[in-house]
């Protein structure tokens, strides 16, 4: 649940990362609260005061973690109720590798279609856009 007060979980991201999204539904899964702090990709100024470079990036008190992978793992030890990475390390692996899966095919394919809608410059604009998104989370 985003929460209108200060929680102790907050998620910096780009209001259109795909792997942004990823962490925002495991805290909405792991009915945690937590602030939402949407950074502008150009001056990244609401990071600023951190060492982080790139988003998403998730606080959960003193502690800072990037990868969005990662992200979702640290959740579930973090909030034990309502595992989504499974109860065995064999579930846990399979899921990994279709995180992975999905990480290297459909969010490629997701930008991919921004560039190959057209040669106008709306298409170009997005695209530019997208891959400037893409290469800094």
């Amino acid at each position: 649940m985003v929460s209108n007060t200060k929680a102790a979980v907050k998620l910096f991201t780009h209001p259109n990362s795909p792997f942004g999204a990823k962490i925002y539904w495991a805290l909405q899964y792991k009915r945690a609260e937590f602030d939402l702090i949407y950074v502008n990709p150009l001056t990244r100024n609401e990071i600023a005061f951190t060492e982080q470079g790139v988003v998403p990036i998730l606080k959960v008190g003193e502690a800072w973690l990037q990868d969005s992978s990662e992200n979702c793992l640290w959740l579930d030890d973090v909030y034990p109720k309502r595992p989504f990475s499974g109860e065995t390390d064999e579930q846990r692996e399979g899921i990994l590798e279709a995180d992975q899966w999905v990480t290297d095919n459909i969010v490629a394919l997701h930008f991919r279609a921004c560039i190959d809608k057209g040669d106008g410059q709306t298409t170009k604009r997005n695209a530019r856009r997208m891959a400037t998104l893409y290469f800094q989370s």
